[in-house]
């Protein structure tokens, strides 16, 4: 505590070869308390990414650490749809392409941190990524259903029918239970 709140401490400086930061490592490991005091560091930048594009969040929604996820989801800067490139410029040619929280969730059947971010507004549920070690340009979805994940693959597609009910309201569609609990 009395480290961060020196001047010249750098809180977003990689500490690794790989490139992680203090908040990436205490997100990975689920250090709470490092957790809330970086999240509270002035000059921190919570969306900052790894050499392979990896942020705090994607790391935090891949190990289902959720008390760091609760905490990095109660930021209004948390870029939730935010994916991952090799390097963080965006480059194209690296085996975590693309790759969402919601999907790296999906991914590792992570069923708690799947409900906790389909809650999140402007959330993307139908991003594709397209990971060469985690499969192509599948969405979160197809990512689930491909892994035999079903109990997250029916949270995502109940989400998605819930949301498309809401936008379109005449499609006809109320003989189904999901659309029926959405407009009770």
């Amino acid at each position: 505590k009395r480290l961060l709140a020196q001047d010249g401490i750098l809180v977003n400086k990689a500490t690794t070869k790989s490139g992680d930061t203090p908040l990436f490592m205490a997100c990975q490991e689920d250090h709470v308390r490092c957790v809330k005091l970086l999240l509270a560091a002035p000059r921190v930048d919570v969306n900052q990414a790894d050499k392979d594009g990896i942020t705090p969040l994607i790391i935090a929604c891949q190990k289902g650490h959720l008390r760091s996820l609760k905490l990095l989801l109660a930021r209004e800067d948390i870029r939730v749809n935010q994916a991952s490139s090799d390097n963080g410029t965006g480059t194209n040619d690296g085996p975590y392409q693309c790759v969402i929280p919601l999907r790296a969730a999906a991914h590792f059947g992570r069923l708690d941190v799947v409900r906790l971010l389909v809650k999140r507004k402007g959330l993307d549920l139908d991003k594709p990524g397209k990971a060469k070690k985690m499969r192509g340009f599948e969405s979160p979805l197809q990512t689930a259903r491909r892994g035999g994940h079903h109990e997250v693959a029916g949270v995502l597609l109940r989400r998605r029918t819930r949301r498309a009910c809401r936008r379109r309201p005449s499609l006809g569609c109320r003989r189904r239970p999901a659309c029926r609990r959405t407009r009770s």
